[in-house]
């Protein structure tokens, strides 16, 4: 398998070197098509030449300002890309400068040739390889651990189990507090605090206290018994 990716990766490196080698251009073909339709696009800007290789273009009731010398416009794209905008192509076609001059060297002739100009070095069979008297490379010894394996990975302490709910947040590290005495660090087993007048079942109990004193007096005469 190593061998079909080497011999495939070999060819198509010298293949795309001999067909640029054979391109005449200054810029490589792909790039010279998206130049070809943003040339479409620029007959809707109309150029000013303000000097100094500076231009104000207009496209439809939009001004945008290019720098040719900066190599630069105020819509971003010339910046960004490397590649001439619209409103770019609109101010080099009026001074019929030649638009392959001015797209960025990363895209030329040049930088493409540089890219696929190493070769990937020719290898012969096993038994045309030279011996050698170093001792053997042999793989490494695999040690078995003690115990049974783990069926899952370790996780990390924030990180989610598979049978957690992840539409919740986790309670770990929250200091909690109990609703009697509003004090925090531990619950209803390990309180010792009086009942704070805050505590609803402190309000329960006024509240229930407060209707039995509203009752008739023959209530609280059986409820005495």
């Amino acid at each position: 398998m190593l061998e079909t990716i080497r011999r495939k990766f070999m060819e198509r490196i010298a293949v795309k070197r001999s067909r640029m080698e054979k391109y005449e251009s200054k810029i490589t073909p792909h790039i010279w098509k998206r130049i070809e339709k943003t040339k479409k696009l620029a007959r809707n800007c109309f150029s000013i030449f303000a000097g100094n290789n500076l231009w104000e273009v207009e496209e439809y009731g939009s001004q945008y300002v290019v720098d040719v010398t900066e190599r630069s416009c105020t819509c971003g794209m010339w910046d960004i890309s490397g590649i001439s905008c619209k409103h770019a192509i609109s101010c080099l076609e009026m001074d019929r400068a030649q638009l392959q001059f001015f797209v960025h060297p990363y895209y030329q002739k040049k930088a493409y040739l540089d890219t696929y100009s190493f070769t990937i070095h020719l290898m012969s069979s096993q038994p045309n390889w030279i011996s050698s008297n170093l001792p053997r490379l042999e793989p490494p010894i695999i040690r078995v651990p003690i115990g049974r394996p783990r069926k899952e990975r370790r996780r990390a302490r924030d990180e989610p189990r598979k049978d957690q709910n992840t539409s919740r947040m986790s309670r770990t590290g929250v200091q909690m507090t109990y609703q009697k005495c509003f004090k925090t660090g531990h619950n209803a087993r390990g309180c010792k605090n009086p009942i704070d007048l805050r505590s609803k079942n402190n309000l329960q109990d006024l509240h229930l206290e407060s209707r039995l004193t509203m009752l008739p007096s023959r209530i609280n005469i059986n409820l005495a018994k």
